[in-house]
């Protein structure tokens, strides 16, 4: 999936943004940092951790004040590049000033002396500091989210830091700037985040755990296998958290790791504009019934979602310089060659600034042989139907209502297509 990147740094940058912890507003209050029950360290930290040697003539202020000079000017650039894309959906050309940004060079061994930092004393703000960068440094490991955790030392790694976090730093707002790097399996995530909301008395921490455990279930909502019941039961559980929010945390600022919509200020989003974003994405996910709407086609003529009630859609929001969806086409062309003379329809939606761009995109590249609206890169849908990222693939049935809600369109996507289309013809045929 792909938020949408027109400027010339990486996908994601712009979250730096809130990742530098050197300034003073950043710090934890007094009162915020009363000691709990510091948590058992039970992991070791795997071999990275354990290679890791500190020398005694290491300069660890130092090397600390080094580490908070690379933070802060990422984020220096990371802001201006997000309120360089701000301007650029206004229509302003931004082509050189984003041309002219780079990313700070990060001296070479920073990473190695980032982790003696920590591991020489794991307990003080600087350790703190330090681990955002270890976070997101690679140590010559293998992909952490492609191979198995437990044999995994960059997962090994950050499974310690996770819980160095929780035993030295749970008060401290600094901690989501760590976490938000950090590799975790979905059952460490949920108890991760269930501690950090139970124990922290930091409203930051406690109310961005709030949303991370909110996301959790609302995420496994769009789950197509699960029973009413289960849906139910998930969407309980989700919606007692966004309640929570609303009433204790709506004023809090959004921190690192919640993946906000590209239509969400990043630098000055709440957690209760967050939930109101997510409660817009439930009343448009599997179970429910899609509003009749209206948008306006490549040509500038209006079309209407009501007119292709009675056949299976899939909706696709999509753009020319989204990389996962060009990638995708082929196997829609494939689908829709499948289902020709079925009662199916395939729907793109474009959030290109121009319609131009998708047709000078089909005439170049490939022919997309079904229906395209445009809505623009700020189009009032997107807040409407809560698209946070690019490909949203929606699956819909002959009445409306949402099947599966998703950013990759797998086999068992298309299966289900296939199976909601057959029932669809047996129904017309009985």
């Amino acid at each position: 999936m792909t938020l949408r990147t027109n400027f010339s740094l990486t996908a994601g940058l712009a979250a730096i943004v809130l990742m530098c912890g050197c300034g003073e507003g950043s710090r934890a209050a007094p009162d915020e940092q009363a000691a709990i029950a510091p948590l058992a360290i039970t992991t070791t930290g795997g071999p990275i951790w354990e290679q890791a040697t500190v020398p005694a003539d290491f300069d660890r202020a130092a090397a600390a004040e080094q580490i908070d000079s690379i933070l802060q000017a990422q984020a220096d650039v990371a802001t201006r590049s997000y309120r360089l894309w701000k301007r650029g959906l206004q229509g302003e050309d931004t082509a050189a000033e984003r041309a002219a940004l780079k990313l700070p060079e990060q001296p070479e061994g920073l990473k190695d002396d980032a982790l003696r930092v920590v591991k020489a004393d794991p307990t003080d703000e600087a350790a703190l500091r330090a681990m955002v960068l270890v976070a997101s440094s690679r140590y010559g490991q293998p992909d952490a989210e492609t191979d198995a955790p437990a044999a995994n030392p960059q997962a090994q790694l950050h499974a310690h830091l996770r819980q160095l976090i929780l035993a030295y730093h749970l008060q401290h707002p600094d901690a989501l700037k760590a976490i938000a790097r950090l590799y975790a399996d979905d059952a460490g995530t949920v108890a991760f985040w269930q501690r950090v909301h139970d124990e922290s008395s930091n409203l930051q921490m406690r109310g961005n755990a709030a949303a991370m455990l909110m996301e959790h279930y609302f995420t496994r909502l769009q789950d197509p296998d699960r029973s009413e019941l289960g849906r139910k039961e998930l969407r309980e559980q989700g919606m007692a958290y966004a309640q929570e929010i609303k009433d204790s945390y709506a004023d809090v600022r959004t921190g690192p790791g919640l993946r906000l919509p590209r239509y969400m200020d990043q630098e000055t989003a709440t957690l209760g504009e967050f939930v109101a974003n997510r409660e817009t994405v439930l009343a448009h996910s599997v179970g429910e019934r899609l509003p009749s709407i209206e948008v306006s086609d490549l040509q500038g003529n209006t079309d209407a979602l009501e007119k292709y009630r009675g056949r299976i859609l899939l909706v696709d929001f999509w753009a020319t310089w989204c990389g996962p969806c060009k990638a995708g086409h082929p196997d829609l062309v494939a689908l829709d060659k499948e289902m020709a003379g079925k009662p199916f329809e395939i729907i793109g939606i474009s959030v290109d600034d121009k319609p131009a761009d998708v047709v000078k995109y089909m005439k170049q590249q490939l022919n997309l042989p079904w229906v395209q609206w445009h809505i623009g890169p700020t189009g009032q849908l997107l807040a409407d139907w809560g698209v946070q990222g690019f490909p949203t693939y929606l699956v819909v049935d002959a009445e409306g209502v949402v099947h599966e809600r998703t950013n990759h369109l797998n086999e068992g996507s298309k299966a289900m297509i296939r199976t909601l289309v057959a029932q669809l013809e047996d129904q017309a045929q009985g």
